[in-house]
Formats: structure tokens, C-alpha cells, sequence
């Protein structure tokens, strides 16, 4: 896989590259496609359903460890410990005039955030989940240089050597070839790029993600273990996220046809166990996994390097990481 002429192409249009661009689920991605596509239908009509920006575990300040955040955050933000997550994976990388991509943008709240303080030049948002997309343009509608669409992180609709960040936050650890998506970071950034990349890891797979990352071109410059910062904010805030997201679970108020929890295949006691998996509530799978060393949450700054982008070898590392990330969220049925 090359990465294209080494001048700088023109930048495309806002939305230009996103039409139509719907990869076709298969195996692990089609669960995983599913799965969210449940939780962001949820999400929907009610009243917090618009506060609801973000969808990672959130970083809160721990003392004796530093904080690399230079964005503003406002104390009553919504989810303002999310927010600083992303601030942390961003860090001191300058969006102003880039072009920026989001790679598995969930609801948009990183790209919202990106660009409440700087101006990129153009912001894609993109996410397997076509519910997602969507919920991502609604929080980027007053964004004029931003939108959202659905793309598989595996095989971006973009260019190459055309984006000048990539973002991915707390999306990767689901991808069935992460070696294919690194490889896509590299190809689609120019020359100099820089991928900001935060997500958790499999501790037992040791040095497979940086390799794979510098297989492809990719440098490492800066890796930092969060995994403290990440507990701490599920500490503080999972039950309260539940309890939210319980309101509008079925027997709450319905799904999005005011359907029953029956009609909808669920039971209640479905939905709160789903919940509390699905925001890390102290005593769940994710939760513990961290809390016992098993997986770390890690932060990563690579910068593009090399004239060409290879994918790496599959790693079964990797390979094994992904399905018990599947495992840890518990609903993702092996079979799809």
C-alpha cells in the first residue's frame, strides 16, 4: 500500500468524500456494528441524549501524575471528564488550518471539541455505525468546516497523503485487523502527519501495537499509561451514567418507538447489565479488566515518517486482543 505523491494534494470539499461511503459489515465488524447501532438508538429522544457527546470511560486528575491538556474545559461541560480524555490525546497538537480526521467519531464529541477552540480547515468524522454518523452530524451541525459519515476504519474513503491529524479515541480495540487500520493512519496522513491515538490495551500483547504502528511508518514519540486517570473518572461518575442511561432503557421510557422492553427482546435487567458494562461501572468486566493490570489504557503520538505505508504481519496477538475486547463487552456475540 503506498501513500501517494509526496506534493500536497488540494484539500476536498467538507463532505465531499463522505457520499456513499458504507463499508459492508462482515464477522467481528458486523457485531460490533450491530452492537452500537443498539446503544446510540437508545441514546435517542431523550432529554440528555443531546448532552451525550462523548462516548469514552473520561480521564480525571490524578496527583503526582502530570496532565498534557491544553484545551479549556468547563467545569459543568457535560461529561466534562470525557472531554478531557480527548484533550489528553490530543495534547499540543495544533489543529488550526490542518485537515483533521476522527476515525470511529462515535456521537462527534471529539471533533465538537476540536474545534470549539481551533479552526481546522476541514474535520471528517467517521463511524462504522451509521446511527453513530448520524448523532455525530447533529453535534457537528454548526460546525461549518465539519461533517460525519460512515466509513470502515479498515478502509477509509480518503485520499492519500490528504490528512494532517488523524484522532482515534477508544474505538480500535474492536477492530478485527488493527494492523489494517494503522496502516490506513499512515497512508491517509501526508508526510509529518501526526495520529493521536488513545484506547485500551492488551497488556499480554505486549509490544504487537507499537510494531504494527512502526511497520507502516509510523514513529512512536510520546506513550503515556492513563490507566489511573481512567479509573478515577469511572469511579466518579460510571453509576451516575448508568442511571441515566437506565431511564432510558426499555421500562424506562421505550425505545424509540415507545416500544415495551418485551417487544424489543430485552428485559430490563437486560439493559441495566448492558449499561453498567457499557460505562465501566466499578465491578464490571472493563472495569476490573484495568483495575487488575489485564488491560492498560494508554495514550499515543506517532508522526508519519515513512514515503510508504506497509501492513504489517497479522499478529494473533492482536488477533486474540480483539475477541476478548468482544468478550469484556459482553454482548457482542461471537457469532454475529
Amino acid at each position: 500500500m503506498t501513500a501517494g505523491a509526496e506534493t500536497e494534494p488540494p484539500a476536498p470539499a467538507a463532505g465531499a468524500v463522505l457520499g456513499g461511503a458504507t463499508a459492508p459489515p462482515r464477522d467481528l465488524r458486523s457485531v460490533v456494528q450491530r452492537s452500537y447501532e443498539r446503544y446510540h438508538r437508545r441514546l435517542e429522544g431523550g432529554d440528555h441524549a443531546r448532552h451525550t457527546r462523548f462516548m469514552n470511560f473520561g480521564y480525571d486528575p490524578v496527583p503526582g501524575r502530570p496532565d498534557h491538556n491544553a484545551l479549556h474545559i468547563g467545569r459543568l461541560l457535560p461529561n466534562a471528564e470525557a472531554a478531557r480524555l480527548v484533550g489528553e490525546i490530543i495534547g499540543s497538537v495544533a489543529l488550526d488550518a490542518q485537515v483533521v480526521v476522527d476515525v470511529g467519531c462515535g456521537r462527534g464529541g471529539a471533533l465538537w471539541l476540536a474545534t470549539t477552540e481551533q479552526t481546522p480547515r476541514l474535520a471528517f468524522g467517521f463511524d462504522l455505525s451509521p446511527a453513530g454518523a448520524r448523532a455525530a452530524e447533529t453535534t457537528l451541525r454548526d460546525r461549518v468546516h465539519a461533517t460525519a459519515g460512515v466509513a470502515d476504519a479498515e478502509s477509509l474513503p480518503l485520499g492519500s497523503s490528504m490528512i494532517d491529524v488523524v484522532l482515534s479515541v477508544e474505538s480500535s480495540l474492536h477492530y478485527p485487523h488493527l494492523e489494517r487500520f494503522h496502516a490506513e493512519v499512515a497512508r491517509v496522513l501526508r508526510p509529518g502527519g501526526t495520529f493521536c491515538y488513545g484506547d485500551l490495551f492488551h497488556v499480554a500483547a505486549g509490544d504487537a501495537y507499537t510494531r504494527s504502528l512502526e511497520a507502516c511508518g509510523l514513529a512512536v514519540e510520546l506513550e503515556r499509561d492513563v490507566t489511573e486517570n481512567v479509573l478515577a473518572a469511572r469511579r466518579a461518575r460510571a453509576q451516575r451514567q448508568r442511571r441515566a442511561l437506565d431511564r432510558r432503557g426499555p421500562g424506562g421510557v421505550g425505545d424509540d418507538n415507545n416500544n415495551s422492553a418485551a417487544a424489543v427482546g430485552e428485559t430490563v435487567g437486560d439493559w441495566v447489565g448492558d449499561a453498567a458494562r457499557f460505562v465501566a461501572e466499578p465491578g464490571t468486566p472493563f472495569f476490573d479488566a484495568m483495575d487488575h493490570g489485564t488491560w492498560t489504557y494508554r495514550l499515543i503520538r506517532a508522526r508519519r515518517t515513512a514515503a510508504t505505508a506497509t501492513v504489517a504481519a497479522a499478529d494473533p496477538r492482536l488477533r486474540t486482543a480483539a475477541r476478548l475486547a468482544q468478550d469484556l463487552t459482553g454482548e457482542f456475540d461471537a457469532d454475529g
